[in-house]
């Protein structure tokens, strides 16, 4: 619901997967939101900021203990 297909994409016909990486905290927000592999025309922008906009995440667990980790 948070995305929207970039019309420029539309027009030139571009389809595809943009992968994205980025860090669930200790606290389970999400930063370094990073394009690991992208397909231009403004959909690597419109990828980054739903994962942006994503709600809280379970953190990862460590001995009991919540942990940073990379996706």
């Amino acid at each position: 619901a948070n995305i929207h297909f970039p019309d420029s994409a539309k027009k030139a016909h571009v389809y595809g997967k943009v992968y994205i990486a980025f860090t669930v905290e200790t606290d389970g927000s999400v930063s370094h939101v990073l394009i690991a592999k992208g397909i231009g025309h403004g959909c690597d922008e419109e990828a980054m900021q739903a994962v942006k906009l994503m709600p809280k995440w379970k953190p990862a667990l460590l001995k009991g203990k919540p942990i940073a980790v990379k996706q």
